[in-house]
């Protein structure tokens, strides 16, 4: 599952990505993962903070869910692919991929 928050994508604008993963009932963080990777980008580089958050509710199911931050988008970020992966141990390994589509000049907010 894949939430996107942030600004309308134009150059300039901030985005934040979510990769969330539904782990299980009764399953260790540790054995769960969610994570993003990108075909070019250093998503280690200052471009980037990514950040992870575990929620295990009272029905006992652990969400695992890892947050991108793009701090200031380029060009380059739509020319790349992101891709959200998720495992646990007790589903099959699964992910997709993001391409991010900037919005039209003429979408873009006014500066005025």
């Amino acid at each position: 599952m894949c939430f996107v928050y942030g600004s309308p994508l134009f150059p300039g604008a901030s985005l934040l990505l979510n990769c969330t993963v539904l782990c299980g009932i009764n399953i260790s963080p540790h054995n769960c993962v969610a994570l993003w990777k990108a075909k070019h980008a250093d998503l280690h580089s200052e471009d980037y903070t990514m950040t992870k958050h575990v929620d295990t509710n009272p029905s006992k199911q652990t969400i695992v869910t890892q947050r991108l931050h793009i701090h200031q988008l380029t060009a380059d970020h739509f020319r790349d692919e992101y891709q959200c992966v998720g495992r646990s141990v007790a589903v099959e390994p699964v992910s997709f991929i993001v391409r991010l589509q900037a919005r039209r000049e003429s979408q873009a907010p006014s500066s005025a």
